[in-house]
């Protein structure tokens, strides 16, 4: 299927990890609600060549038991026993980047504080630790706008100005709806305006 509009932001995802590979890591936002296509948008930019990671609303031990196996098959990095908590995750992560270019994605970013709460507060300290000698393009994907600015902009928050770039990913434009309408031969004045 043709992918639709978001050149801009694709280009800027890409320089921006390609920055991080030549030794500049960062901390990307994408924000947008909820079925706008920030998943599609990054599957499209990054086609397999970032490490996607989707924190799903289970027990961190599960979750980590998932992720080690995700980074084991893509990037053949020996894990040792099983880690049991997400900091241990992104450590083997930021340790791995130290050598090796990462575009690491967090998608449902905000689903880390039911895993654990203490998540971001560890995931600061490991930034701050790692990120002057990795490799590492950290792109934190979610939906709920106030949060996310809560979380990275608030003065009583840990990770208060760790992010480096924010994409506030908005709807298609009505162009490119009527676009992708006549693609799939479904166009109409009643569908577009629907």
């Amino acid at each position: 299927m043709r992918f639709y509009n978001r050149e801009a932001e694709r280009q800027q995802l890409q320089l921006w990890s390609k920055q991080a590979a030549a030794g500049k890591s960062s901390l990307t936002l994408m924000i947008g609600r909820r079925r706008v296509g920030k998943t599609a948008l990054l599957a499209q930019t990054y086609q397999g060549s970032a490490l996607y990671l989707l924190v799903s609303r289970k027990a961190e031990p599960l979750l980590c038991e998932e992720f080690t196996e995700r980074i084991r098959g893509q990037l053949a990095i020996p894990i040792f026993g099983q880690p049991r908590q997400f900091r241990e995750i992104l450590e083997i992560l930021f340790q791995y980047a130290q050598t090796q270019p990462l575009t690491l994605i967090l998608d449902e970013f905000q689903d880390l504080a039911r895993v654990n709460p203490a998540i971001f507060s560890e995931l600061q300290h490991l930034w701050d630790q790692y990120r002057g000698r990795c490799k590492l393009h950290l792109i934190c994907c979610d939906s709920l706008c106030l949060l996310m600015t809560r979380l990275f902009q608030n003065s009583k928050e840990p990770l208060l100005g760790r992010a480096d770039h924010r994409i506030n990913l908005q709807p298609l434009k009505p162009a490119y709806i009527a676009a992708l309408l006549k693609d799939t031969g479904r166009f109409s004045a009643e569908n577009l305006l629907t």
